[in-house]
């Protein structure tokens, strides 16, 4: 046998040895083996991880969106502890909440207010814009960073790459909620995979977008603007007559062109004589300090309310617009909402067009907070869209002589697309005779311009029509909530509450069940509101002024169960019913509420209607 075939002999025979395979397979295959074991035990927690943070987003995003109130600061930073529960809480986090609209021009969403916890940044007002072009790195300068790993750095809190296609296209007059989350997770074998550190340090940034459940929109305590830029085009409600029929309760401001013709129809100071149209030739001179030889058109008590006094007119053509002014004179101790003086309803005078009444002002003698306050309301009605502006000119002299202080406000009626026969009324819901409690006038005078009517203008449904409220005289309606029909309206501050709890006696309940008209509440309603609350935070948010809106029957809620409804400023609708603490009686807190107009409702929880008074106090 040569060297060559001994070569490959032993070749071959080594070829054919089997002793130690398995010895030399461990060693070949174990290393990744263990990189296996590792990296599914990685992998699994990067999804657990990934999974549950998603489920966070998702949960919060869900909170958010069934708000009813403004958004603070305090509660987002909440919710990004609710967040830290819900994962697990053991790796830095943070979220982003940002409310998204459609830019119709632009055909793309775009940011109304966004704010991020922890001292994350929010979404610039652009960011959609810039991602969209593709301009990341602008993104992440505006995001004020640097490279770095601790979520507060331009790089780690910069949005996912294709979050501006995520957002599903916004109804107009509507904002999404947008939640991201921002999780740095690390690898629970970190150190030994094998020299990679692709999971040592990665951010989970998952994301949760929702519609709000029970409004178009969500406001923001810190937010320039938090209202869609198509919200007063779509008025924030649905179109759907069942919900929202008519739109917001707040009109444009009535129009007054100064190229029109003013025809000055009427002028008096009652100095020399009554002027015709009115009701009553009772004159009285001045007998105070405050008398100069002048006299009044008074005083009228509480006998107007079976015959109230009227000034009534008809115009000689069709007028677009008729202007009211009267120099009205409280006489005597009025109570306002005084309990243990005046009626359970409040003192107040009323005043109608052509019999329907358009507004309960209340008075009180030497006034203060409410009862001074300078107020206006805005009224439907088929005679023309009224609007009735109070403001004190003097609130302490001396007219009639006696032991009371007088006071002097300034009344001003506007009524847009007049009928042609227009009678202003005057009644007084007080409690004490002629000599106590009464009311006057020291001059008036009417204009009116000429002009078209618009033929479009809303006027309340006549056939749903069932009659008037016993206590207020409004009208009242059958069928769903419309915000316009006639309902009396109370000027409100938050700082008018000092002074107490104001108390009013009301009507609650209806015969429309509340789940033929919205989903979010039971109870027995009627479509006119209750009252319009215009209500002006003008005090500190402290924790002893917070707004407190509540029902008080006297028996806890057993003889009157009472709901109510609202929607408040921002298009946003709350319904309550028991309030904790209070039975029976509703009640809703809406700690610092913002200023603006609140529509109440007031409904009973069984068919028909009760009494009870509604009350709004601190707590």
């Amino acid at each position: 046998m040569n060297l060559a075939n001994a070569f490959f002999l032993r070749l071959r025979l080594f070829a054919q040895d089997a002793r130690a395979a398995i010895t030399v397979e461990l060693v070949l295959v174990l290393p990744m083996l263990l990189w296996a074991f590792f990296a599914t035990m990685i992998f699994n927690d990067a999804y657990r991880a990934r999974t549950q943070a998603q489920a966070a987003a998702l949960h919060v995003a869900d909170a958010i969106s069934r708000n009813t109130t403004i958004l603070t600061t305090e509660y987002l930073e909440g919710m990004n502890d609710v967040y830290d529960f819900l994962t697990g809480g053991e790796e830095l986090s943070r979220l982003r909440v940002t409310s998204v609209v459609w830019d119709r021009d632009a055909d793309e969403p775009m940011v109304l207010w966004s704010y991020g916890t922890r001292g994350m940044n929010p979404l610039p007002d652009n960011a959609f814009q810039l991602m969209a072009s593709g301009e990341y790195a602008m993104l992440q300068e505006a995001m004020d960073g640097m490279e770095g790993e601790n979520l507060i750095s331009g790089f780690t809190q910069t949005p996912v790459a294709d979050l501006h296609q995520r957002i599903p296209p916004v109804m107009p007059g509507e904002a999404l909620i947008l939640v991201e989350s921002f999780t740095m997770w690390q690898a629970p074998t970190r150190g030994i995979f094998l020299g990679f550190d692709l999971l040592e340090n990665s951010r989970l940034s998952p994301i949760a977008v929702v519609r709000p459940r029970f409004s178009p929109f969500i406001n923001f305590e810190g937010a320039i603007d938090a209202v869609p830029p198509d919200f007063s085009e779509f008025d924030g409600t649905p179109s759907d007559p069942v919900s929202d029929p008519e739109g917001d309760i707040t009109d444009p401001v009535d129009p007054v062109d100064p190229g029109d013709t003013v025809d000055v129809v009427s002028v008096t100071d009652f100095s020399a004589g009554v002027n015709d149209g009115w009701s009553s030739t009772q004159t009285t001179a001045a007998a105070g300090s405050n008398a100069a030889g002048n006299s009044y058109l008074g005083p009228f008590g509480n006998e107007t309310r079976t015959s109230p006094v009227t000034f009534t007119n008809t115009f000689s053509q069709t007028m677009s617009q008729a202007d009211y002014h009267f120099d009205l004179v409280i006489l005597g101790s009025w109570d306002g909402f005084d309990r243990n003086w005046n009626l359970p309803e409040g003192e107040t005078l009323g005043i109608t067009v052509n019999g329907e009444v358009v507004a309960l002002e209340p008075f009180a003698v030497n006034p203060w907070g409410v009862t001074e306050r300078a107020r206006e309301s805005l009224v439907h009605t088929a005679h023309g869209r009224v609007r009735v502006t109070l403001e004190p000119v003097e609130t302490a002299v001396d007219i009639d002589g006696d032991y009371w202080m007088d006071q002097i406000w300034s009344l001003s009626i506007r009524i847009v697309d007049p009928a042609q026969t227009i009678s202003i009324g005057f009644v007084a819901n007080t409690s004490e005779g002629l000599d106590n409690e009464s009311f006057g006038f020291g001059g008036m005078s009417l204009s009116a311009v000429a002009g078209s009517q618009d033929p479009d203008r809303w006027v309340p449904d006549r056939a749903t029509l069932i009659g008037t409220d016993s206590l207020t005289g409004f009208p009242v309606h059958s069928g769903c909530f419309v915000n316009n029909n006639p309902a009396d309206t109370l000027s409100l501050g938050n700082y008018d509450l000092w002074g107490g709890a104001i108390p009013m006696r009301r009507t609650f309940g209806g015969d429309t069940q509340m789940r033929n008209c919205r989903s979010d509440g039971y109870g027995f309603f009627n479509a006119s509101p209750l009252m319009v609350l215009e209500y002006e935070n003008d005090t500190g948010n402290w924790d002893n002024n917070r707004f407190r809106i509540r029902t008080d029957d006297g028996a806890n809620g057993a003889e009157c169960d009472a709901v109510l409804l609202m929607r408040d400023p921002n298009g946003q609708w709350f319904w309550v019913d028991d309030l904790r603490g209070f039975g029976w009686n509703a009640g809703l807190e809406l700690a610092h509420a913002q200023s603006g107009t609140y529509i109440i409702w007031g409904g009973r929880y069984s068919q028909g209607t009760c009494q009870a008074d509604i009350l709004f106090e601190h707590y």
